[in-house]
């Protein structure tokens, strides 16, 4: 998609700027690089030009269910309302292309997102695992993820997470980032050595994010 979208910027600046079938390639290419509103925008600027652009208005009504149920999502999380928003972003995921995979990874994400504010870590790691699947190169996902793992907090859980943070510390773009990260990694395997042993935690048969009432209601039921 980004070769053929530097492709096409090319043939824009040779005057090609009304040629419908490349501003519909532009659109496409767009969106499969994971910028839904400058892919709108492209398909809203042919039909001006161009009203009986079938493909085009086919893309269109299309994208506009996705970023119409997309944006119900993200009102949802920021309302912290995250049932509804985990919802909304499975609904998008349907609704989204299968070749569109910079944006599919975004929406897999968002949904990890809803899930860690449920403190339901297993499907946050199974979202980010999905994500990162369609992006290897997802910083925020591998941070998630490990995250998420640490709150598992067994062995195997643990060693993932110091796998994820490892790469996530290849990704990282500052030194500032890259020196968080490493904190990370050393707050990670001391869980690890911990996770060998016997824990409070497993004992009482909580998570590790347990509330402070839910440790009480777990101590008292031994």
């Amino acid at each position: 998609s980004e070769e053929a979208y530097a492709l096409s910027t090319k043939l824009l600046r040779k005057g090609m700027g009304q040629n419908s079938t490349l501003l519909l390639l532009r659109a496409r290419c767009l969106f499969n690089m994971g910028n839904l509103d400058d892919s709108l925008k492209h398909l809203r600027q042919i039909l001006q030009g161009d009203p009986d652009n079938k493909p085009a208005f086919k893309l269109l009504k299309e994208l506009r269910s996705l970023s119409k149920k997309k944006e119900e999502a993200d009102t949802a999380y920021k309302s912290r309302n995250f049932e509804g928003a985990r919802d909304c972003y499975s609904e998008a995921l349907e609704l989204c292309p299968a070749d569109a995979t910079a944006y599919k990874a975004k929406l897999y994400f968002n949904r990890g997102s809803a899930n860690a504010a449920l403190r339901d870590h297993e499907n946050v790691v199974k979202d980010c695992s999905s994500a990162i699947e369609l992006d290897d190169e997802y910083l925020k996902a591998y941070m998630r993820r490990a995250a998420s793992n640490l709150v598992l907090g067994g062995e195997p859980e643990c060693e993932s997470a110091i796998r994820d943070y490892e790469k996530a510390s290849e990704l990282a773009k500052t030194e500032e980032q890259e020196r968080d990260i490493n904190k990370k990694i050393r707050s990670a395997q001391i869980q690890l050595k911990r996770a060998k042993r016997k824990d409070f935690y497993k004992i009482l048969g909580v998570s590790l994010d347990a509330t402070d009432a839910e440790i009480k209601k777990a101590y008292r039921k031994l």
